[in-house]
C-alpha cells in the first residue's frame, strides 16, 4: 500500500524554507501532537488520484494542481509552527491501514472494479465533473 502514498515529506522539505518555515532541524514530531488531518487527507486524495490515473489511460496527474495544494499546505504548516522535520515525520508515519481501508471504501462506493480500467476512468471523470479535491489533481 506504500505505493499509494506520495512522498509528501520531500515536497514539504522543499517548500517550507521558501515559506519561512523550517526552524530547528532534527526535531521529531511531538508524540503529543496529532497528525494534521490535512496531511492525511492530502495523502488519501493524492493516492486515489494516482490510482485512477495509473489505471485509466485517458487520465493523468495534474502536477500543477498537486504543486498548488502542496504549496498551500506548506504555508499553512509553517504558519502553525511546523518544522520541515515534523512534517516529514508526519508524512512518513501515515496510518497505512487506515489509508488502505479508506481507499477500498472509495473503490467500493464509486463502483470501481479492480480489473476494469473503464471504471477507473468513469470514477475520475465524475471527480473532475464534481470539481472534487481528487478531480482537481487529475487532468
Amino acid at each position: 500500500m506504500r505505493a499509494l502514498i506520495p512522498p509528501l515529506g520531500v515536497a514539504f522539505l522543499v517548500l517550507l524554507p521558501a515559506c519561512g518555515g523550517g526552524g530547528a532541524r532534527g526535531v521529531d514530531l511531538d508524540p503529543g501532537r496529532d497528525l494534521p488531518p490535512e496531511i492525511y487527507q492530502f495523502a488519501l486524495t493524492y493516492g486515489i488520484a494516482q490510482l485512477l490515473a495509473d489505471a485509466c489511460p485517458s487520465l493523468s496527474l495534474d502536477r500543477a494542481g498537486i504543486a498548488s495544494v502542496e504549496q498551500a499546505l506548506a504555508v499553512e504548516f509553517a504558519e502553525e509552527g511546523w518544522t520541515e522535520r515534523m512534517v516529514d515525520d508526519a508524512a512518513r508515519n501515515l496510518p497505512e491501514e487506515r489509508i488502505a481501508a479508506d481507499v477500498f471504501e472509495y473503490i467500493g462506493s464509486n463502483n470501481v472494479v479492480l480489473t476494469e480500467p473503464a471504471t477507473y476512468c468513469q470514477a475520475g471523470a465524475r471527480e473532475q465533473a464534481r470539481d472534487t479535491a481528487i478531480g482537481a489533481l487529475l487532468s
